[in-house]
């Protein structure tokens, strides 16, 4: 009587785990960002700023990326933006605009950059000879908020502007 009481609770319990393991999506691929990298971002007009570390390379005859974001000393009036600025970030290889949207890369601790780990995704571009660091264009769009809000126009203005990517201290 056990037995049976125990697998009319165990079994529905047990059920959405192993439906769950066979829907869940593939583990994310990840490597270590390190020289092969090209270098982008921008900064605040209150100080600090973006920095991000991209790398195509061919996997399976597509063009794949490997990406991670860090930040540099920030101030408080720009701390929660990064988010938002990393959302319209745009990549470009080869001159053939290929990502928009940063949020797949993997946001490092602050002042980091070689040595932690970059998210990687497959793209359906088809890889072309010359896909390297060095044909990697990193894009963001100047972007003005005031206390925090893009578009609103009272209160304290900070703006991002694309640029050489900041040096850490």
């Amino acid at each position: 009587m056990f037995g049976r009481i125990a697998r009319r609770a165990f079994l529905p319990a047990l059920l959405p785990a192993l439906i769950g393991a066979l829907f869940a999506a593939p583990a994310a691929q990840a490597e270590q960002v390190g020289p092969g990298y090209a270098v982008g971002g921008g900064n605040w007009s209150t100080g600090g700023g973006i920095k991000v570390y991209v790398r195509p390379y061919e996997r399976g005859g597509r063009l794949a990326v490997c990406g991670a974001w860090t930040t540099t000393q920030q101030a408080a009036a720009s701390h929660f933006l990064n988010e938002q600025v990393i959302e319209t970030g745009v990549l470009y290889v080869g001159g053939n605009r290929i990502l928009t949207n940063f949020r797949f890369m993997n946001r490092l601790p602050e002042n980091t950059g070689p040595g932690g780990y970059a998210n990687c995704i497959v793209t359906s571009e088809p890889w072309q000879p010359g896909y390297g660091p060095e044909a990697v264009e990193i894009r963001f769009p100047r972007m003005v908020f005031y206390d925090g809000f893009p578009g609103r126009h009272d209160g304290r203005k900070v703006v991002f502007r694309q640029g050489v990517a900041p040096a850490f201290n």
